[in-house]
């Protein structure tokens, strides 16, 4: 099953209870194209990008750069305070500190 509904895969996967590790590998394997985690991300020949999550059957599919982007934006704006390195640096300091 696969959808292209940005918000609600989002939901199926459940990234509010999400600790930062794993908001951190959605954004890192959909930037970077590749495996991060629960997370992977593949490219197709026609542009497209899949998504998948271990915890789920649904995938995610991203159909141009311009919904990459968008989605990464979601991320970064809704998860990250805007600023997904800068978020991920300040969890992992934070918990180093611990």
């Amino acid at each position: 099953m696969a959808t292209t509904n940005f918000k609600i895969w989002i939901e199926e996967i459940d990234l509010s209870k999400s600790d930062y590790e794993e908001i951190d590998s959605l954004y890192r394997s959909v930037n970077e194209i590749g495996d991060f985690g629960l997370f992977k991300t593949e490219s197709t020949k026609n542009g497209q990008y899949i998504v998948s999550c271990s915890t789920i059957d649904n995938k995610l599919i991203l159909a141009s750069e311009k919904a990459r982007t968008a989605f990464l934006s979601i991320i970064e704006n809704e998860y990250c305070d805007g600023n997904e390195e800068g978020w991920y640096a300040f969890h992992k300091a934070m918990e180093k500190d611990d």
